[in-house]
């Protein structure tokens, strides 16, 4: 499916239905279980590229943790970000996408708090 459409991937959402448009008769449909390869596939290199300068910001911000609110919140974004290379929940379910964006508005809060 990358190599299909690099650039700008076959569309957010759209993984499972370009696989089951590819796959043999009868055979379990699911997404691809790492967050970086399932970025890639839906929104391309580019989406992967503007994905990675976020989460590096990001992760820059929490190694500069240096009140304990912050470096939980910090720690909670981390490993969320763990997960996430072993399973596809924060980007494909609502749910997890609604975790992530609670874990993300903690953080975030946090920083505005501290700056």
């Amino acid at each position: 499916m990358i190599r299909k459409s690099p650039i700008v991937g076959v569309g957010i959402g759209s993984f499972i239905f370009e696989l089951a448009s590819t796959a043999i008769p009868g055979a379990p449909i699911e997404p691809v279980h790492n967050i970086l390869l399932l970025i890639t596939a839906e929104i391309g290199i580019i989406g992967l590229i503007l994905f990675m300068a976020i989460f590096t910001s990001i992760a820059l911000t929490i190694i500069q943790s240096n009140s304990p609110q912050k470096i939980l919140a910090g720690a909670i974004v981390t490993g969320l970000a763990a997960t996430s290379m072993f399973d596809h929940y924060l980007w494909t379910i609502a749910p997890g996408r609604l975790m992530l964006g609670l874990a993300l508005g903690l953080w975030a809060g946090q920083v505005a708090h501290d700056a």
